[in-house]
């Protein structure tokens, strides 16, 4: 096995994320790749979103 690159994940987290040195050595291995791992999720496109805007209208306050 290759030696873990945590020199590349410190500076990930601490350029990309903000975070500190002590709170990236605090997370366990298992937050971390859930923490640095892509975002699977798209992002809703027009049309969805007319859609959903349409079934869930924003109501006034005193409605």
């Amino acid at each position: 096995m290759d030696k873990w690159p945590f020199d590349l994940w410190l500076n990930f987290a601490i350029r990309r994320l903000n975070l500190t040195p002590s709170e990236f050595w605090s997370l366990s291995i298992c937050d971390w790749m859930v923490l640095s791992a892509p975002i699977k999720s798209k992002a809703i496109n027009q049309e969805d979103l007319q859609k959903l805007m349409q079934k869930f209208p924003d109501r006034k306050q005193d409605e």
